[in-house]
């Protein structure tokens, strides 16, 4: 089974392909409309996919935070990819889904809200049905 990062935002994504990243939009060039990636997405219009790659799974980050180390180079990219969405694009709201491709609508295994101000690339590791969002203006407790 392939990896993969699912985005949403309330704004058009801003996302560059990359040596790490090729995203894939959600607009069907045949019915000429968007569709889901998957129902767990709060924002319709404005989702992308791609596969994720060498980014690390919990335990791997639990090791890094912990003092090991692991090759961030994925995890800075998706970091910076992110930090381009809320900069570049304005959006408040970004959602990523980790999940294998073609279980995506499976039910979340983790929810969680970050405030962008508090994000690092050590939140971003590959969970099966993890959902991640990420608000411009949150704190913790909303």
């Amino acid at each position: 089974m392939s990896e993969y990062i699912y985005l949403s935002s309330d704004r058009p994504l801003n996302v560059r392909n990359t040596r790490e990243f090729i995203f894939s939009s959600n607009f069907d060039e045949v019915e000429r409309a968007f569709f889901s990636f998957s129902p767990h997405f709060q924002h319709k219009e404005y989702q992308a996919c791609t596969y994720s790659g060498e980014l690390p799974d919990k335990k791997k980050m639990q090791k890094l935070q912990k003092g090991g180390s692991i090759n961030q180079a994925t995890t800075n990219k998706l970091f910076d990819i992110i930090v381009n969405q809320f900069n570049e694009a304005n959006c408040e709201t970004l959602e990523l889904l980790f999940a294998y491709n073609g279980y995506e609508n499976e039910k979340i295994s983790e929810k969680k809200l970050i405030p962008f101000a508090e994000l690092s690339p050590k939140d971003l590791y590959f969970q099966h049905m993890r959902l991640l969002t990420i608000k411009k203006n949150a704190s913790q407790n909303n």
